[in-house]
């Protein structure tokens, strides 16, 4: 019975396996860039781990990663991984509960699609940590 718990927290974890869409965490983080899917991967589990305000710092700095990757390469280059990838995040973005996540995955694929600008998630990431901390203090 051990083993079958084990197999379902590394398998299907509930923190990445919970949402509303059906869609798990890794069928977009998967398809996106690496900096890109770590800011969808905190930002999706930041208030079911226990340290939303680190989950969001840690989501806000790989933002920055991807400002100076797209300062120094440019555009993305689009594939079918990457519109498949806008596909689902538009899925989960419509039936997120939470205004926050929609409004940061709407966002991210934005930027990904159209190479929007930045500073728009990095902005909305930075007041959600400031309303965190200052609930906890």
């Amino acid at each position: 019975m051990k083993k079958e718990a084990l197999t379902d927290a590394v398998k299907h974890p509930s923190h990445y396996t919970a949402h509303p869409s059906g869609i798990e965490c890794h069928e977009i983080t998967g398809l996106l860039g690496g900096n890109l899917s770590n800011v969808v991967k905190y930002v999706w589990r930041y208030d079911q781990k226990g340290k939303p305000v680190e989950d969001l710092k840690k989501a806000l700095q790989y933002l920055e990663f991807e400002k100076k990757d797209f300062e120094k390469f440019g555009s993305h280059f689009f594939d079918d991984r990457i519109e498949e990838a806008l596909d689902k995040l538009k899925k989960v973005d419509k039936s997120e509960k939470e205004i926050f996540k929609a409004l940061i995955f709407c966002l991210v694929g934005r930027f990904a699609k159209y190479g929007e600008k930045l500073e728009l998630i990095e902005k909305v990431l930075k007041d959600q940590i400031k309303e965190l901390e200052s609930e906890n203090n």
